[in-house]
């Protein structure tokens, strides 16, 4: 009986680094769903003091949809989004790993 040898096909295979820089030439590291907004204005880092009945730390797709929800709930809440870097960059920006050449994973 034949025997599989242990670990994906990935890694089972080695690829020469040339090839993968190669076949990666021209590729941008950037979110596809936001890649053709274009340039967006900056915003001024959030200073003094602020007076808010909910605030939502995170500006990926759950924290938006927080804001957006409390804000539809109760109108007249004071929402405050705060966003270290820029709204939808992180993990809920891009593909989040469900992107997988293995439903198994090996």
């Amino acid at each position: 009986m034949p025997t599989t040898p242990p670990g994906t096909v990935f890694a089972r295979s080695v690829v020469d680094r040339a090839t993968v820089d190669h076949s990666l030439a021209g590729a941008r590291d950037r979110c596809f769903w936001i890649d053709d907004v274009g340039a967006r204005p900056g915003r001024p880092a959030l200073s003094g003091a602020h007076a808010t009945d909910l605030l939502v730390v995170g500006g990926g797709y759950c924290g938006l949809w927080t804001a957006v929800l409390a804000k539809q709930r109760d109108p007249g809440q004071r929402v405050v989004l705060i966003e270290g870097h820029r709204v939808g960059w992180a993990a809920s920006g891009r593909n989040g790993g469900f992107c997988a050449a293995s439903i198994t994973h090996g």
